[in-house]
């Protein structure tokens, strides 16, 4: 295994636990969809919105994960997996500024969370990949993987929740 990535379980541990508990805003989505009535549809729009912030803001520390291994395992092709590691998070942010620069089709920040759960799964794609060609821990990539299942379930969830009742 690459000497880069620690077998420690404490390590992993502290990793798989902070990994949950940045799902949490994530997990506020159906909630938000169910008690909207509650609050608001401006206020639960606005609280998504918040949400697809820091959906980007995630996406972007995924792609300084990737960078960092594109900087430590240049014999995988440098450029391409430095390019790799920032276009999802420049996309991301992209997406949330969508609604300022008049991209209609963007705005509602559901949309903008669906695009972004998809550009976290491949970011996973890459870890994936990479995994493959042991750059990166397999347990490494199951906690990836949890944590993509994590970020997309509720947002289809609050899709499906959306569609129904509205």
């Amino acid at each position: 295994m690459n000497e880069m990535w620690t077998e420690d379980p404490k390590v992993q541990r502290s990793a798989v636990i902070l990994g949950l508990g940045g799902l949490l805003p994530f997990w506020t989505l159906p909630v938000i969809a169910v008690f909207s009535g509650l609050i608001g549809a401006e206020m639960a729009e606005t609280l998504l919105g918040f949400v697809a912030l820091y959906g980007a803001i995630i996406c972007s520390f995924m792609g300084g994960t990737r960078w960092g291994l594109a900087m430590r395992t240049p014999e995988a092709g440098p450029f391409s997996g430095l390019l790799g590691s920032v276009m999802p998070p420049l996309l991301a942010w992209v997406v949330v500024g969508a609604s300022a620069f008049g991209l209609a089709a963007l705005k509602a920040p559901l949309m903008q969370l669906l695009v972004i759960a998809g550009l976290l799964a491949i970011q996973l794609f890459e870890d994936w990949r990479s995994t493959g060609r042991k750059l990166l821990s397999p347990w490494y990539l199951r906690l990836r993987m949890t944590l993509v299942a994590g970020v997309t379930t509720p947002i289809i969830l609050a899709l499906i929740i959306g569609s129904v009742s509205g």
